[in-house]
C-alpha cells in the first residue's frame, strides 16, 4: 500500500520533507487524522520555508 512505501521511505530518509507531507495526505485518505497532522508537522518542521505552508496548515486545522 502506498501508506506502507511512504513509511519504509521515511525509515530510508527519515529528513526528507516530502515523502513527510505526502504520508500526510495518505492517513489523511486513510481518516487517521492524528497521523495525518503528525506528518504534516514533521513536513513543515523539516521545510519551514514551504510553498505550501499555508495549505498544509489549513489541511491540518480542518482535520484537528
Amino acid at each position: 500500500t502506498a501508506q506502507e512505501l511512504y513509511n519504509k521511505a521515511a525509515e530510508l530518509d527519515p529528513n526528507n520533507p516530502t515523502i513527510r507531507r505526502q504520508l500526510g495526505y495518505v492517513y489523511k485518505s486513510m481518516g487517521q487524522t492524528m497521523l495525518a497532522i503528525e506528518s504534516f508537522k514533521a513536513y513543515l518542521d523539516l521545510k519551514p520555508d514551504a510553498k505550501d505552508k499555508a495549505e498544509i496548515t489549513q489541511i491540518m486545522k480542518q482535520l484537528e
